[in-house]
């Protein structure tokens, strides 16, 4: 079975204009298609397709269905919202609920306008209900729905899944080009999800019925949100690769700083890899250019979007694949293999709902202030402890620094001012929610490999709540460890 047939092709978390993505086969990104103008030596620029969100979404579907080929979703006509969510919905077995329940849009206001949050699932008697929350903010909820119920375990329990709001078949995000907008999308982040996942509990379960709540990612995020509001409803809480620190900026830090870390176990397996990503670096020009719609980035940066697979053991083999393609056999850069990876994961992936993952990072991820540069200040810290961050092999705060977006980002670097936008989740409010639920079990889960949330930044969090939380590492997975852990499933079938 081929490595990646059955896997997510992303979840993100956007912190700020900053995501978390996960993976993409090799056999995708280097098949035949039009992806671009593929520029001689006196070119300048490369112009692509706008990668909107329904076309990331149809790349992770294919995907996750068994379908190997990103190129056969691409050139397939654009199906409308509409379309797309009745197909979807059409390939839900026939014994699953689904639905959906109509909101506001701003929770601080009842009668602010309705929006539609989409829901599905199925009941099994007498199985504990769980609702699961994929990774985001932006991503819909099937690629997971996809990865979750094909596990061994998924019939021990009652699943429901989610179209968090502004994804799928919900109510999408607000995109008109307007400060208005961007207030508007200050109500998308998790506090918003988890009312929305309560007047889906009350309707699929009853006013009275109690669920487990499992994130994985920003999914995570939703998880620690939760237990701020309303662990009276819960029977259990449990969070892959999420973690709350009091300093933003130094998260980030860490974030940056565990891929090096990584990569270093990453180039035992494949030594000769370190050499050539440089040397695909050195054959870019800085003034190269990409862009995508209104997204632009420059520069040998691009490289650093492999990252991405850094974070997911399986992806090893995929990553020296795709650097080995990048180069022919006399050393030259291959234009076309770099220019679909800029396409389908700088732009596909870390660029996908820009704008979207731009206010909700600012307003729901940041902490004491909103911030839009999530890298200038960790990069500032490193160099004042001695370490050269713009000279490691990869450092994904080059790329997330120098994607812009000259149409919005002048408006969203305007927002920081207004502090109200600020909806924090901290430590002290996790913990007296917790407190409120004496006997509610939290389970908190990172992996050892995971170089998005890695490791060194649950630290905090695992010290202030002490007791009160059940925390494992797992050495041999990253952030693909929601599903792969046998533990995680253990856990969910305790009583």
């Amino acid at each position: 079975m081929p490595i990646f047939q059955n896997q997510n092709l992303r979840q993100n978390l956007h912190i700020g204009k900053f995501v978390l993505p996960l993976v993409i086969t090799i056999g995708s990104l280097l098949s035949s298609a039009s992806f671009g103008s593929v520029p001689s030596s006196e070119k300048s620029a490369i112009h692509f397709k706008k990668v909107d969100s329904k076309e990331a979404s149809k790349i992770r579907l294919s995907l996750l269905t068994g379908q190997n080929s990103v190129t056969n979703s691409i050139s397939s006509s654009s199906l409308k919202t509409t379309d797309e969510c009745e197909h979807f919905k059409s390939t839900l077995p026939k014994n699953y609920l689904q639905g959906y329940v109509a909101v506001p849009e701003n929770s601080a206001d009842p009668e602010s306008a309705k929006i539609q949050v989409f829901y599905y699932g199925i009941l099994r008697e007498g199985k504990p209900a769980v609702v699961f929350y994929n990774g985001g903010p932006g991503s819909d909820s099937h690629g997971s729905f996809q990865l979750v119920s094909r596990q061994a375990d998924y019939g021990k329990f009652s699943f429901i899944f989610i179209d968090q709001r502004g994804t799928g078949c919900s109510s999408q995000f607000p995109s008109e080009f307007s400060e208005t907008t961007l207030k508007r999308l200050t109500h998308y982040g998790s506090k918003g999800i988890v009312l929305d996942s309560e007047a889906v509990r009350k309707k699929v379960l009853g006013a009275e019925g109690n669920w487990k709540i499992f994130g994985q990612s920003y999914g995570g995020k939703i998880v620690h949100k939760y237990l701020t509001m309303h662990t009276e409803n819960l029977l259990s809480a449990h969070s892959h690769g999420f973690s709350v620190m009091s300093d933003g900026h130094e998260w980030m830090l860490l974030r940056i700083q565990s891929q090096t870390r990584v990569l270093e176990d990453y180039l035992k397996e494949y030594p000769g890899d370190a050499q050539l990503i440089k040397k695909i670096q050195s054959k870019i020009s800085g003034d190269l250019c990409f862009t995508d719609g209104d997204l632009k980035v420059c520069g040998p940066k691009v490289v650093d979007g492999l990252v991405m697979y850094l974070g997911f053991r399986y992806t090893w083999p995929t990553m020296h694949s795709l650097i080995t393609a990048m180069l022919d056999s006399e050393g030259n850069l291959v234009q076309n293999n770099l220019n679909r990876f800029v396409r389908q994961i700088v732009f596909g992936v870390y660029g996908n709902n820009y704008v979207a993952g731009s206010v909700i990072g600012m307003s729901d991820m940041s902490t004491g202030e909103p911030t839009f540069d999530f890298c200038a200040e960790p990069m500032k810290r490193l160099k004042e402890r001695g370490q050269n961050p713009e000279a490691w092999t990869l450092n994904e705060c080059r790329l997330l620094a120098g994607m812009t977006n000259e149409k919005w980002d002048p408006l969203l670097k305007a927002m920081i001012e207004d502090k109200s936008i600020l909806d924090e989740t901290t430590l002290d409010q996790v913990k007296m929610g917790l407190e409120k639920n004496p006997r509610l079990p939290f389970y908190l889960y990172a992996g050892a490999l995971d170089v998005f949330v890695p490791q060194e930044t649950f630290l905090e969090e695992v010290q202030f709540l002490g007791t009160r939380i059940n925390y494992s590492l797992f050495p041999l997975s990253g952030h693909e460890g929601f599903y792969s852990e046998p533990q995680i499933w253990q856990d969910l079938a305790r009583p």
